[in-house]
């Protein structure tokens, strides 16, 4: 497995972005007595505001933990609502290499963007950490205020070559609960004898130690692209989400997997689970594969 990843979430807002940029561009000192149950403290260290080339520090709570970190603010683009954090100091650098975040703001969406590279390939995808960061993000924009749809992009580096790990997907989808026997329970095609546009297929897992069932429509596959398409048409999903769409992608030494939702309601938690679930399978089957 390689060791550099990418992890996006976007939340859609009613406050508006240019609310939720200033918070974190001219008011961030705030943030500790807006959000408590996730912030501890925040601290500038040089400057007044949150600017390019300040330095800032947090003490947050993770896993009923008390952390630590300290960045380095790379750059800020208020017409873009943009802000870049380095992570110079602190527990994550324990576990990472390197860990930078981007905060960006567009219309009713918010949107943060981490990416890290890993120390060692059996250091986790850090999950808990964008969960932090979304209650973070709900607390500032207000339960009342919240939107209901999201996307979360998960991508990670392959040593295996795109076009293995897509074959997998696309022809051999039967082998995976073979390959990920932790992860995924049964596989099967009701329509179709390999994955293709139109195809239905079903799936049981286990998500934190329960069995779980979903059924799909593969919405779309291109080959070329190294894409497919998987739309939730019935399960357990569909009792917390309007709609929970999945899509696949492959290029070059990544592989990109992109859930889009919709929340029945505010207090419904985003699929952090669920995507963890997949990126589990990602690593059994990069394990199986032969390495480029």
């Amino acid at each position: 497995m390689g060791l550099k990843g990418k992890l996006i979430a976007s939340m859609e807002m009613n406050c508006g972005g240019g609310s939720f940029f200033d918070i974190f561009h001219t008011s961030t000192h705030q943030v500790p007595n807006i959000s408590p149950r996730t912030v501890v403290h925040f601290e500038i260290h040089e400057g007044e505001i949150v600017k390019t080339g300040s330095i800032v520090s947090w003490k947050y709570i993770q896993a009923g933990q008390e952390m630590y970190m300290k960045h380095l603010i790379e750059a800020i683009d208020p017409h873009k609502k943009l802000i870049k954090w380095k992570v110079i100091e602190g527990d994550l650098l324990e576990l990472y290499n390197y860990f930078d975040y981007t905060t960006s703001c567009d219309h009713q969406w918010t949107t943060w963007t981490i990416e890290y590279e890993k120390k060692t390939e059996d250091t986790p995808e850090p999950l808990m950490h964008l969960g932090n960061i979304l209650d973070m993000t709900k607390d500032i924009e207000e339960v009342e205020n919240m939107g209901l749809k999201g996307k979360l992009i998960a991508s990670m580096e392959m040593k295996c070559g795109e076009g293995s790990f897509f074959d997998i997907f696309h022809t051999s989808t039967h082998q995976v609960p073979n390959i990920c026997p932790k992860n995924v329970i049964h596989f099967e095609i009701h329509e179709g004898e390999i994955v293709k546009t139109g195809s239905i297929v079903s799936w049981k897992y286990n998500e934190a130690g329960q069995e779980m069932y979903m059924k799909q429509l593969i919405e779309a596959v291109d080959p070329h692209k190294k894409l497919i398409k998987w739309k939730v048409i019935e399960g357990d999903l569909l009792e917390l989400y309007n709609y929970c769409n999945f899509t696949t992608s492959c290029e070059h030494q990544w592989t990109t997997w992109t859930i889009e939702y919709e929340k029945k309601t505010e207090d419904t938690p985003e699929p952090l689970l669920h995507l963890g679930v997949i990126l589990a399978m990602i690593k059994d089957i990069e394990n199986h594969l032969p390495k480029k």
